[in-house]
């Protein structure tokens, strides 16, 4: 669309405007996140790339905003190399992150705590909680490690001819059996856990 012209403008209406809900697990979390994986680099990929398709009928800036979402789902090969390399250069005694001692360490630790801050900022600017902030950064994790992997293999797949297309729906209906046993896990895992660690 703004290839042809469309131009966005910022509106934040008093009211809001979609009150969906979403889904209510892991294992459809999982499937909706691999599905939306699997549709962004769709597009990244496709004749339509934002960084081929884009700067030629659209601003530079913009081209790279549309770069960024389209190439998100690769996301997972920073977090899996986050994942191995710190622990393989543990296990060979390879120094990876400055020493508390080292004049850089209070530069790594503020990058480090100032990112963390600011994503605790948003969640509690919008109503959240420190526990919806820890459950979104778990997500995240998880997400990054499955959902962005499984769906740009996914599309690469497709891309080549080895898969055809399909679509998993979501259940989004709200369980209440679903909801018993998640509060009755969060009473009998948190208590057990925290004894554990003592």
């Amino acid at each position: 669309m703004h290839c042809r012209g469309w131009t966005s403008v910022y509106c934040n209406p008093s009211k809001p405007q979609f009150l969906g809900s979403g889904v209510t697990n892991m294992n459809d979390m999982l499937v909706q996140g691999t599905r939306w994986s699997s549709g962004l680099f769709d597009v990244a990929i496709s004749k339509f790339s934002p960084l081929i398709y884009g700067p030629l009928r659209m601003s530079i800036l913009e081209s790279f905003c549309y770069a960024y979402l389209a190439y998100f789902p690769l996301y997972f090969i920073s977090v899996w190399c986050f994942g191995i390399i710190p622990q393989l250069c543990l296990l060979n005694g390879i120094p990876l992150y400055p020493k508390v001692s080292d004049s850089f360490f209070m530069i790594f630790a503020f990058i480090f705590v100032s990112s963390l801050s600011k994503h605790l900022y948003e969640v509690l600017f919008t109503g959240g909680s420190f526990q919806t902030w820890m459950n979104e950064q778990r997500n995240w994790m998880i997400k990054s490690v499955t959902c962005h992997l499984y769906g740009s293999m996914d599309a690469i797949m497709k891309k080549i001819g080895m898969r055809e297309a399909s679509f998993l729906t979501t259940n989004k209906v709200v369980d209440n059996e679903q909801e018993k046993l998640s509060k009755w896990v969060n009473l009998i895992f948190e208590p057990l856990l925290r004894y554990l660690l003592q």
